[in-house]
């Protein structure tokens, strides 16, 4: 969705003013340009580290106090040594840190032609919204199916399941048959209640279940 930086910057200060952090760098900044940005605008006293191991440790620190919102400005001037910085921030367990990513131009082919990104970001949208739709008429057969083969369960509520009440409706059919006699007209009126509702079901999801048969179809 497109929106003005002003937009963005509004949005997030009428949300959450306290705990949005913005940071802008210079065009074509270094992992040590954002250390160094970092450190200043989480208001990191004394002066900074110069080994860079020591640096990302004291800003892990600082953003492990509480919980921030860092909105990264121009971001499609970011290399992919700077994403893996914050890739590196954003994976420690003891961060609490949101990274929104904006800016002008190509950002957003920027953001998505980045590894780091594109398999943390975007894959649970990927999966709901390519990989979860093509599977969804196979799902809703499997459950049809699912569904079916439990409700029409009848030899193993027979054979381990003791009490009556506890059986299956198909169990219950033997019910209506003695040692002397079967009560026709009672074993048919409890076939016709046990089909019902697999018909129901089955009237519903027709279309999945025709399209999951249709799925893997070829054109001869």
């Amino acid at each position: 969705m497109a929106m003005p930086a002003w937009a963005r910057r509004s949005a997030l200060r009428a949300l959450a003013p306290a705990d949005v952090c913005r940071v802008q760098f210079r065009a074509r900044p270094t992992p040590r340009d954002i250390r160094h940005v970092l450190f200043e605008a989480l208001g990191i006293g004394g002066s900074p580290p110069t080994r860079p191991i020591e640096f990302d440790t004291l800003l892990k620190d600082a953003l492990a106090e509480r919980f921030r919102v860092l909105v990264c400005d121009e971001a499609q001037w970011l290399s992919r040594e700077c994403f893996e910085l914050w890739r590196h921030l954003w994976d420690d367990r003891r961060t609490q840190i949101a990274i929104v990513f904006v800016g002008g131009g190509d950002c957003y082919r920027v953001l998505r032609r980045e590894p780091m990104l594109s398999s943390r970001v975007y894959v649970w949208q990927e999966f709901r919204r390519v990989q979860l739709p093509l599977a969804g008429p196979a799902i809703s057969a499997l459950s049809i199916l699912l569904f079916l083969w439990t409700w029409n369960q009848f030899l193993l509520a027979i054979v381990l399941v003791d009490d009556p009440t506890k059986r299956t409706m198909a169990g219950a059919l033997g019910a209506f048959q003695g040692q002397w006699g079967t009560d026709i007209p009672l074993l048919c009126a409890g076939s016709i209640l046990i089909l019902l509702p697999t018909l129901i079901v089955f009237l519903v999801f027709q279309r999945q279940f025709v399209a999951a048969l249709l799925q893997g179809a070829v054109k001869g």
